[in-house]
């Protein structure tokens, strides 16, 4: 997940359910017409911003380099101390 911070930056948001929602994929992948669609809570904190999904299209060692799509952004609170923290 990730979260546009004051300056106008997206920054992954780091949280334990952040990390529950890592998820692999089979190999086989998707057809161009075939859709994902994820069930997520809906995050809350005291920092009211925009907020998108970070997903990870493909990877090494099957693809030389990563390659990331994002979801549609839309309004939620997140606690401001876990923006971009690793």
């Amino acid at each position: 997940m990730q979260a546009m911070d004051e300056s106008g930056n997206w920054k992954d948001v780091n949280t334990v359910d952040n990390l529950k929602n890592k998820t692999k994929a089979s190999k086989g992948g998707l057809n161009s017409y075939e859709q994902i669609n994820v069930i997520v809570k809906k995050p809350d904190g005291d920092f009211e911003t925009d907020i998108r999904f970070k997903l990870l299209i493909n990877a090494p060692p099957d693809f030389p380099m990563e390659k990331y799509v994002y979801s549609n952004v839309f309004k939620g609170k997140v606690n401001k101390s876990l923006i971009g923290k690793k």
